[in-house]
């Protein structure tokens, strides 16, 4: 996980990563799918080793979690206290397309990695990380 890069998920892991405030884009109540490497990888197991010739897979969890609820399921798991702000800016989300469903029952594949297992595995992962310097913001006149 790139966690610089301009995601929802990789905002609040590095917001964790950097000991600050955790801050929710708008509402809070977008949308994510969150899914584990392992799970992904297996799913392009599963996709290649298929009948699938021809066939475009979506790989994700099919249980999404809001914004604001993923952050305060971070809370509960993490071992130190962090804020919660909403109000920032908003990520353009993939747009999830329900027809995407069918192509996990297509492949018989499923996450199979519970959230938060996923959430300590890449918390630990994050800690084996050394920290890069923030980038500094850019000023414009």
């Amino acid at each position: 996980m790139d966690i610089f890069s301009p995601t929802p998920l990789a905002s609040l892991f590095k917001s964790l990563k950097y000991r600050s405030p955790v801050v929710i884009g708008g509402d809070g109540l977008s949308p994510l799918h969150p899914t584990f490497v392992t799970d992904v990888c297996g799913g392009l197991l599963k996709a290649m080793f298929s009948p699938s010739e021809g066939k475009i897979f979506t790989l994700g969890s099919a249980s999404p979690i809001s914004e604001i609820n993923f952050a305060y399921q971070l809370r509960q798991l993490v071992p130190f206290k962090f804020d919660i702000r909403v109000g920032g800016p908003v990520f353009s989300p993939t747009p999830f397309d329900p027809k995407w469903l069918g192509s996990l029952s297509d492949l018989g594949w499923q996450p199979q990695v519970p959230l938060p297992q996923a959430v300590r595995l890449t918390l630990s992962w994050l800690d084996t990380v050394r920290a890069q310097p923030l980038p500094k913001p850019v000023v414009r006149p």
